[in-house]
């Protein structure tokens, strides 16, 4: 997803988005390169588990950083960007960004245990690509 957001952080628009499958690095790259000269893109942010496409990404000449995915993570991100929803601050440009509101749509928890009183709330780990974007 290409996302705009303001230094203070007031400001966040998802400007784009690009969801395809069994990828190449290179094939990622020639995409990416698309977007950073459509939109000055200054830094792609990646997954820490993907060290192939960042160096790929670097060896290119764009600027790719990992992300760490430490314990709670995930829950951390969809706390971030529920309060960005509720706050107005995220926007999505209609019309380039139909994956994201269709995860948005289906997003959805597991089911909890009526045994366990205290059981932790999980999302389930379907239709998720765009919104487990580390930093959304």
């Amino acid at each position: 997803m290409v996302r705009l957001i303001s230094k203070d952080g007031t400001e966040d628009y998802q400007l784009d988005e690009f969801l395809r499958s069994y990828m190449t690095p290179e094939d990622c790259v020639r995409i990416a390169r698309d977007y950073q000269k459509q939109y000055g893109i200054e830094i792609f942010f990646c997954d820490e588990e993907a060290p192939d496409y960042i160096k790929a990404f670097n060896n290119a000449g764009l600027h790719a950083s990992p992300v760490k995915k430490g314990k709670g993570s995930v829950m951390e991100g969809i706390g971030l960007h529920n309060t960005l929803i509720k706050t107005r601050t995220h926007k999505l440009i209609i019309g380039k960004c139909r994956q994201t509101i269709d995860e948005y749509e289906t997003y959805q928890f597991a089911e909890k245990d009526d045994q366990y009183e205290n059981s932790v709330e999980k999302p389930v780990d379907a239709n998720n690509h765009l919104l487990s974007v580390p930093g959304t």
